[in-house]
């Protein structure tokens, strides 16, 4: 198994609304918003030059901790 994947926590403003929503349809916000901003960020970086980018940054671990994949 590979090293441990370093994390960060942030804090998120949103409105009421919007996580309301997000709870509504994909259950637990936090989790949600987790896969979704690292799947975005996979996709950004395999269009801009792919394994270039995820290996100067080390993101193979992250995008497997999170993602479950790559």
């Amino acid at each position: 198994m590979g090293r441990q994947t370093e994390f960060e926590a942030l804090t998120l403003k949103l409105p009421k609304t919007v996580v309301d929503y997000v709870r509504r349809l994909y259950g637990d916000p936090v989790k949600w918003l987790e896969y979704y901003v690292v799947d975005w960020l996979r996709i950004d970086v395999e269009v801009k030059d792919g394994d270039e980018l995820k290996d100067l940054f080390d993101l193979g671990p992250a995008f497997q901790t999170v993602l479950g994949q790559r």
